[in-house]
């Protein structure tokens, strides 16, 4: 089995749930993009634009080797400007005002449309699957820095991002906030990841933070408790917690035959990840634990 063979091979469309109105502070617009992930295209579009990344809002994070397309907003800039910007492999469209900045988890879902190379039969449908946290979700070392600031090794942190360490604290805040948080959430994720490779016959799991009282066989491992992720150095970035549906449901699913294996398309809510959906799929019942590893 093979993936993104090239970005048109795995096409992400989000369903948005922003109001668009005809006024307010921020200017909404769809961004297409192909050969970034939300993040780098995102800081491409604000150099661009020449305002702060800190001005633009989305709701998730879209891979990188993939056509994607997502609701974004900047603030006070105008639908002229926004339109006159060109950037390759980004395009802008205007499509409305409102009051709120768009923020992580501001969508339904994604709908997918994605090829699958070297795949000889066709799968079965399933209805569900194991809701892990996928790759996207950790990207190299995003697991092992989160590791670092939950406990407090600032230094570290530093140091695997090849950060001055000279004054870690101060270094570490002078990444973009939003940047920061991923990190946690990568740790977060993991530890997720690894309770459920231990149990997965609830409904829910708690995502640990501060807010809850999550403690398992993995935390006590880890040697971390919920309050560690209370950040008083950072307190932006302290963790409240969350919880997880185990199982996640895919909708509108679709297989087809085509020259190259399979192609797929479906619909997955918020915080679920087509790559772990269709490694259930295709390696089913086989698929049963995903560990990624720092």
């Amino acid at each position: 089995m093979k993936l993104k063979q090239t970005p048109s091979d795995f096409i992400v469309k989000e369903k948005s749930n922003v109001v668009i109105g005809e006024k307010g502070d921020y200017t909404y617009f769809l961004m297409e993009k192909e050969n970034y992930n939300t993040v780098r295209a995102l800081e491409a579009v604000a150099k661009a634009l020449h305002t702060q990344f800190r001005n633009i809002g989305f709701a998730g994070n879209k891979d990188k080797k993939a056509i994607t397309s997502q609701v974004c907003s900047v603030k006070f800039i105008g639908k002229d400007k926004l339109e006159r910007t060109k950037l390759e492999g980004i395009k802008l469209t205007y499509l409305g005002k409102g009051d709120k900045p768009v923020s992580l988890g501001d969508l339904d879902g994604n709908n997918f449309e994605i090829i699958i190379y070297d795949v000889e039969e066709v799968p079965e449908k399933i209805t569900k699957f194991v809701n892990y946290y996928g790759p996207q979700r950790f990207g190299g070392n995003n697991a092992e820095v989160g590791r670092a600031i939950v406990k407090k090794d600032f230094k570290k942190a530093c140091n695997l991002l090849e950060l001055d360490d000279s004054n870690a604290v101060l270094s570490l805040r002078g990444l973009n906030k939003k940047v920061l948080t991923l990190y946690i959430h990568a740790y977060q994720s993991w530890i997720w990841n690894e309770s459920i490779n231990l149990d997965n016959s609830k409904e829910e799991v708690e995502l640990i933070g501060f807010g809850n009282h999550f403690q398992n066989q993995i935390t006590k491992s880890e040697e971390i408790k919920p309050r560690d992720f209370i950040i008083r150095q950072i307190p932006e970035i302290s963790s409240e917690g969350d919880i997880r549906k185990v199982w996640c449901e895919v909708k509108d699913l679709e297989i087809e035959k085509v020259k190259e294996g399979i192609k797929l398309k479906f619909f997955l809510p918020k915080g679920s990840y087509a790559t772990v959906f269709i490694d259930q799929l295709i390696n089913a019942p086989k698929a049963a634990t995903y560990h990624p590893r720092f």
